[in-house]
């Protein structure tokens, strides 16, 4: 019985430990960092793009937010690459309430 509760004890401090080492990780690799986007004729929006989807190579639709509205903007697969090579991109966000913005966005140093 002793035995047991020291190896189920064991087992729970390597658990907690590993966790606590992925916790303590920093993000790698190209965007590691975030983005910066420049929206024209902005009026309190902000941009986005998950770091799992640099890692992933995954383009998608993303929200603009802020303000008392929300635009989306589509990055590709090839935008996301870009990025990745320290490239800017630019796109466009849906029209809302009559406008639309124009995004510039580049991996941030």
């Amino acid at each position: 019985m002793l035995i047991q509760r020291r190896l189920s004890l064991i087992t729970v401090t390597v658990a907690l430990a590993t966790a606590a080492a992925g916790c303590d990780r920093k993000a790698s690799g190209p965007c590691a960092g975030g983005v910066e986007a420049e929206i024209s004729g902005n009026h309190g929006h902000t941009f986005d793009v998950p770091a799992e989807h640099f890692t992933r190579d995954l383009g998608g639709s993303y929200a603009v937010r802020g303000g008392d509205h929300e635009h989306t903007a589509p990055l590709t697969d090839a935008n996301i690459a870009a990025l990745k090579k320290g490239e800017s991109v630019t796109t466009r966000t849906t029209s809302v309430r009559g406008h639309g913005h124009e995004i510039t966005v580049r991996c941030r140093p």
